[in-house]
This record gives C-alpha cells, structure tokens and sequence, in this order.
C-alpha cells in the first residue's frame, strides 16, 4: 500500500508542478482577473462534471468488477453526453455559465468527464502506470501548446488558455480510449439498463455528497466575485491552488485506499487499513505544508509577481482546513464502501452550511483572510460531524 501511495504522489508531484508552471507562465498574460475568469470557468466545468459522475468516477468503482465492462462504459459515456447538455443549458440560462462560453464550458466537462471515467477504471483494475500517464498528459499537453501559442502570437487571453486546454483534452481522451481498448476485453453489450440502475443508484447519493462538497470548497469564489472584484478571486484562486497542492499528497493516499478496500468482500480488517491510511495522510500532508510554510515571502514575489507579497500569509489560514482535510478524505472513503454514504452528505451538509454562513460573513469582514478561515472552519465542521457520527451511529 505504501510503495503505491507514494508512486501515486509522485506522480501528483509531478501533476501538480506542471500545473503550478502553466499558472506562473500564463499568469503575467492574463492577469489576475483573467486568473479569475479562469478560475470561474473551471468552476463551472466542475459542477457540470458532479452531474455527469452520478453514472460515472467513483460509482465506477464500485461496479466495474461485477457488471460487463463494455456496458459500464455505455451506460457512463451516453450519460454523459445527456446530462452535461441538459445541465449546461439550464447554467447559461440561469446566467451561472456566461454568455460565450457555453460551448467551451460543455465540451470540456464532456472531456474531462470521460477521461476520468476511464481513468477509474484503470485505476482499480490495478493499471497505475497508464492511470498516473493519463492524469499527467493532460497538463504537459496543455503546457506546451500554451507555450507554442505564445511563442507564435506574442499573447494569451481566457479563451486561448481555454482552447488549448481544450485540445489538450481531446489528446487525452483519445490516449485513454485506445488504451482501454486495447487493454482490456470489451464483451457484447448486455443488461444496459440494469447497469444504468445499480450505477444509478450508488452515484446520486455519492455525487450528492461530492456536490455539496464543491460547492462547501468553491462557495467563496462565488462570494469573492460579488463582494471583492474578480481580480481578488485570481489572487484566492493562487492561494487556493497552492493549499490544493498540498492536499494532494492526502487525495493520493485516499485512491489507493479506495482501491484496496472497495475489492474486499466484506469489512473485515478494513479499520487497521484507515488507521495507517489516516497516520499516512496526515504525516505526509504536515511534512508538506511544513515546507511551503517555510519558503520566504520573495518566492512568491519570484514566481507570481510583486502583488503576491502576502501569499503565504493567505495560505496561513488554510493550515488547519488543510490538515483536518488530509483526515476527512480518508474517512470519507471508508464511510462510501462500507455503505455509510449517507454520513458522508450530512458530514458535507455540516461544512457546507458553516461555509454559506460564515463564507459570506467573513468575506466581507475581512477580505480573503476571512475566506480562507471560513474554509478551514468549515472543514473542522465536516470532521467533527464525522467523530461524532461514528460514536453514535456505531459505524464498524
């Protein structure tokens, strides 16, 4: 377990590096406030993406060893293509997706949907190696047409940056499917619409969970739009995405859990498998964040530019989210395969709530000091619901 979670991280390292590049690279073309207008589109990809998982991710996961392989893989991709367009128009129409990028925001949750689809199952039929390729191909893609563009036209705005994340999405997914077809046998398709109903009914109450989730981690975006301008949103969003770097380290051990809990045909021994996952997590996310805590202010100033002086001290406030987070992701696995997942949602409903609350409260009191507490508040929130839950609902 520890040689793949740290295989895992290495890869994530390595994900997150590439990414943090094209930030620091892209950063001085788009500004902050194209910083922000990124952040949002993304956002928006991001909960078209909530829908399209019900039949999708993680349900995968739990199906994909008992159900034929090929239907599993109809039933996610048609599903995906209804439900990202009937949830991108009802978006444009209620003005959360801008007016011209209706079609990017589609296409790229349609991607990135199918992508991590088949990255699933790569992942828990044990094929790390194609699942950490595919999840790495995407950004260095992107990285480099990025770069070719800007070398060529001397510019970059939000919807270049756009397109070229969009064609880098279309390499990926065209990697991840001739790999899936080539590696494993896809037999007749057969029992689709049974195979619609069990995923079904494992994903709405996962990606109920997995909604409010985003929406409890992504609230403030919509709060720092409205109260402090979509130049600070680019400012919280380089915050956010080093604090989310972090966290990868706890989100790798997690997979790997999944992996090897969700095989196991009953629940025995799987709690001495969360006490080393969560002692791992925890650990390694300290180790981490100890790190970036320890990096002078200049560095900021050195990769992100002169208004980026007080980064660190944004990411201060991060710190406790952070580390309470390393354990909730573990915890949250755990309660999905033991079929607990209705824990998980109030778990998410008690953050989300403490986050609507004082994420606006805060937000407007102090500025993205106050969004960043909100956000650690609210993870402390989600956990202590978690304890509290396993004391009295008596989860085994």
């Amino acid at each position: 377990m520890l040689k793949k979670i740290f295989y895992n991280f290495q890869n994530s390292v390595g994900f997150t590096l590439i990414n943090l590049i094209i930030v620091v690279y892209t950063l001085k073309y788009l500004g902050t406030s194209g910083r922000g207008s990124v952040s949002l589109f993304l956002l928006n990809v991001s909960i078209i993406q909530i829908f399209t998982a019900v039949i999708g991710t993680s349900s995968i996961g739990f199906v994909v060893s008992r159900l034929p392989l090929s239907s599993v893989v109809l039933a996610s991709t048609l599903w995906t293509f209804l439900v990202s367009i009937f949830t991108g128009v009802i978006m444009y129409y209620i003005k959360v997706i801008p007016f011209g990028y209706f079609y990017v925001t589609l296409v790229s949750a349609v991607l990135f949907s199918i992508i991590q689809n088949f990255m699933e199952i790569f992942l828990i039929k044990n094929h790390h190696f194609k699942y950490n390729l595919a999840r790495i191909l995407q950004p260095i893609i992107q990285l480099i047409l990025v770069f070719v563009f800007i070398q060529l036209y001397g510019k970059l705005n939000v919807a270049d940056y756009i397109h070229c994340l969009i064609a880098a999405l279309i390499v990926n997914s065209i990697y991840t499917g001739y790999q899936l077809k080539s590696n494993f046998y896809l037999e007749k398709i057969k029992r689709l619409e049974v195979t619609f109903t069990i995923i079904f009914k494992i994903g709405i109450v996962n990606q109920l969970n997995n909604l409010i989730q985003l929406f409890n981690l992504r609230i403030t975006f919509f709060f720092i739009n409205k109260l402090l301008g979509v130049a600070m949103l680019g400012f919280f969003s380089i915050a956010i995405l080093i604090s989310e770097s972090v966290w990868m380290f706890s989100k790798s051990v997690s997979l790997i859990f999944f992996s090897e809990i969700v095989k196991k045909k009953d629940s025995t021994g799987l709690k001495p498998l969360r006490s080393k996952a969560l002692f791992i997590s925890f650990l390694g996310t300290l180790v981490i964040l100890a790190g970036v805590l320890l990096l002078p202010d200049f560095v900021f100033v050195k990769l992100f530019g002169a208004d980026f002086s007080n980064l660190k001290a944004i990411i201060i406030f991060f710190v406790p989210g952070i580390l309470i987070k390393s354990l909730n992701t573990i915890y949250l696995e755990y309660n999905a395969v033991i079929g607990k997942r209705y824990v998980n949602t109030r778990s998410s409903v008690s953050g989300f709530v403490t986050m609507a609350i004082l994420g606006y409260v805060l937000t407007y009191k102090f500025g993205l000091y106050g969004a960043a507490t909100a956000s650690s508040i609210s993870q402390i929130s989600s956990f202590a619901y978690l304890l509290w839950a396993e004391k009295r609902i008596k989860i085994t």
